[in-house]
């Protein structure tokens, strides 16, 4: 057979195709085979159940087989019409056409919107159906603007709004981009637009492909969650993607079909592939900017032996509540409300900061990541979860400053209060706090811990000047100073007790007394304001703060002097109330170290999880970090830690965060080696000394020489010199 020139020609680049592997054919995939390359991502094309019901649904309505033709001659349907404005209500838009495939549907928009005369400027890594859509485009111009790049962007806007002849510009991005997952600085590129083109003429167009199902109210995309609809003139959206891979029983039969059908693969390429994955699944993502990829998502949920949960590791409970501390139940109040109540996260009452990295409570463990503090740990929740776990997500702007605002007055006015009742207050604290604190600590943390808790209360409340409340201090840390100091102490006038404060008619100390815990209920029962929450409809951190601050405040009642509850009680009866309804919902029902080891648990309780038992070593640094912080010297050297933040030109929070918490770690690691290094000092030390008394060790000791006899011969000896 005699080819043809065109023949030839074809043959030729076919075979150099195969020769670079670049050669493809048509092939029909295996049975049971997983796909990883379509939008079949679940399988429902195969799915028994699914064409059960799709057959059923089939014969119930008289549904013509086929479209018979395009929509515009004789294809069209009622149904069809009916999704479209389904869509377009559910996107806010003003109209919706559904067009076969997301490919056909950018060919389609830029080969006959852009008109002659148009110009179209496209982020240079814009979606290869835009760029066939351009090639077939009457529009003037097609202009690149560097990746994500607003000065970029400027500049070519700029140029094509100096053109004399009128012209539409149209401008393309797609909101997430599916190689490296980087989002569109969709409001910045907005504001540009309406900035340059104030006639109107200029015109966005924003494909959602990868964003539906993924970002945006109900997963309506980012368009919608920044606002944007009324600015975007066309948005793109697709039923892949996302939106088939929804179903969680499907999701959970992929996840299982996946993880064997990878286990089961053999040679090199496969290994190292597997290996990627499991890398990926321990990896946390780099950059909020960045949403993690599909092959990221999968490795995690398949590859893992379960998925990663929160745990949250904070000081044991007291009081019925569970925990002694506020900053741990407000972190255990958010993640409640954030979270299923039992399902994503467990609650581990550690009461040992020096168990984690970070040497605080409370902490929160995230796979290989540790965040310490209540403020670390919400923005943490926010930013690694694209702002699914944050109480805020749902407010404006207005409310989340208010949100911040009410946080800090919180916490900046309870705390101080709360260290005067439960730490300041010596009745108080003998006969409940510290009782409490031995009942969750182990040794040798029950020995030092709670002096060392005390103390640090009464540096926080000293600046409101009743530290008169400890009866145990002989002296005011003030000290008296100057010539007061030589007044004998049977002169001195005594300090002040509580009962002094209470009772008797100093009246400058009782209203000292009674304006420091009026400057923090009165706002706090003004901001509440006979609403359900502080600051929206819903929970808030400005709740979950309020709430485990006034419910440590109220303490057990057997407290022995409840002035800040009585005060609740009396002058802000809204207050109280509002503690005594959202006390269950938040912190559950009463709880105590011995029930936490209860196997039957209570369908309302909170997912309590034991503390491991502690090893050897964390025995050693506990007893090691306690006993050089009481040393004279040694403790200041090890409360002196300054956070030394690497300088970085440009960070995003999550980055920022991770630094943060690496350099208290550091901090951390810093004072367990000096403490380590004093322990195995004093050691020795203790050791040699046995030994020397005992006798097994000696030191040398000098031996006196005898003097030195000079010798002056017989003369010497006549003369008695020798």
């Amino acid at each position: 057979m005699v080819l043809t020139r065109l023949e030839k020609r074809l043959q030729e680049v076919l075979s150099h195709r195969q020769q670079n592997s670049k050669l493809r054919s048509l092939k029909s995939s295996p049975a049971h085979s997983v796909d990883f390359s379509s939008n079949d991502f679940l399988s429902l094309s195969s799915n028994a159940e699914l064409r059960e019901d799709y057959l059923r649904a089939l014969n119930g309505r008289d549904f013509p087989l086929g479209s018979t033709g395009s929509r515009l001659l004789d294809g069209n349907s009622s149904f069809a019409e009916s999704l479209e404005r389904d869509i377009a209500a559910f996107h806010g838009a003003e109209a919706g056409l559904l067009i076969n495939s997301g490919f056909d549907a950018n060919v389609s928009i830029f080969t006959y919107l852009p008109q002659p005369g148009d110009i179209v400027i496209f982020d240079e890594l814009i979606h290869a159906s835009v760029h066939d859509g351009m090639r077939q485009s009457r529009a003037r111009e097609s202009l690149a603007f560097r990746h994500n790049d607003i000065q970029d962007l400027r500049k070519r806007l700029i140029r094509c709004s100096n053109k004399s002849i009128a012209s539409n510009i149209f401008v393309a991005v797609e909101s997430v981009y599916s190689m490296d997952g980087d989002l569109a600085p969709l409001k910045e590129i907005a504001e540009l637009i309406e900035e340059l083109f104030p006639a109107g003429n200029a015109h966005m167009i924003v494909d959602e492909a990868h964003a539906t199902g993924i970002y945006g109210p109900l997963g309506a995309g980012r368009v919608s969650e920044l606002g944007l609809e009324k600015r975007v003139s066309v948005r793109l959206h697709t039923f892949g993607k996302a939106l088939a891979s929804n179903g969680e029983e499907q999701i959970d039969r992929f996840v299982a079909t996946a993880s064997e059908w990878l286990m089961k693969q053999k040679g090199v390429r496969m290994k190292m592939t597997v290996k990627r994955l499991r890398d990926l699944a321990d990896a946390p993502p780099k950059s909020t900017e960045k949403s993690p990829s599909t092959l990221a998502k999968l490795a995690s949920a398949a590859l893992r032996p379960r998925a990663m949960v929160y745990e949250l590791h904070i000081w044991g409970p007291a009081f019925g509540l569970p925990s002694i501390d506020a900053q741990c139940l407000a972190t255990v109040a958010y993640l409640s409300h954030c979270l299923s109540r039992r399902e994503g996260w467990v609650l581990i009452p550690t009461s040992d900061p020096a168990l984690n990295p970070l040497g605080q409570l409370p902490a929160l463990k995230h796979g290989a990541i540790w965040i310490g503090g209540y403020r670390d740990i919400v923005t943490y929740l926010r930013t690694s979860s694209s702002g699914e776990y944050d109480l805020c997500k749902g407010l404006t702007s207005t409310q989340q400053a208010d949100c911040a605002a009410y946080s800090s007055f919180i916490e900046s006015r309870a705390q101080p209060i709360l260290d005067l009742s439960l730490y300041v207050s010596s009745e108080n604290y003998s006969e409940c706090t510290k009782p409490a604190l031995a009942s969750v600590l182990t040794w040798p943390n029950s020995w030092f811990m709670p002096h060392k808790l005390r103390e640090r209360a009464k540096k926080r409340s000293d600046h409101l000047g009743l530290s008169g409340l400890d009866l145990d201090t002989g002296e005011d840390e003030q000290g008296y100073k100057g010539l007061a100091a030589q007044i004998p102490k049977s002169l001195q006038k005594p300090r002040q007790t509580l009962s002094s404060v209470l009772g008797q008619e100093k009246k400058r100390s009782k209203f000292r007394l009674n304006a420091v815990t009026s400057d923090f209920l009165e706002p706090l029962e003004e901001m509440l304001g006979g609403q359900k929450w502080l600051v929206a409809d819903s929970v808030t951190g400005a709740d979950c703060l309020a709430l485990a601050y006034l419910s440590l405040l109220r303490g057990p009642a057997s407290l022995p002097q409840p002035w800040v509850w009585d005060t609740v009680k009396r002058k802000h009866p809204e207050l109280h109330g509002w503690v005594l309804e959202n006390d269950l919902e938040f912190f559950g029902p009463p709880v105590s170290v011995k029930s936490i080891t209860e196997s039957t648990q209570r369908r309302a309780e909170l997912p309590w999880q034991a503390p491991s038992p502690r090893k050897w070593h964390d025995v050693l640094n506990s007893t090691v970090l306690n006993v050089a912080s009481t040393t004279t010297g040694l403790s200041s050297v090890l409360d002196k830690g300054v956070l030394k933040l690497p300088k970085r030109v440009e960070s995003t929070p999550l980055n920022k965060q991770e630094e943060k918490q690496k350099a208290v770690v550091q901090l951390q690691a810093q004072r367990l080696f000096y403490s380590q290094l004093f322990g195995s000092s004093l050691c020795t030390a203790i050791v040699t000394g046995l030994l020397l008394w005992n006798g097994v060790l000696s030191l040398p000791r000098r031996t006196n020489a005898l003097p030195r006899v000079r010798h002056f011969g017989e003369a010497g000896a006549f003369l008695g010199l020798q």
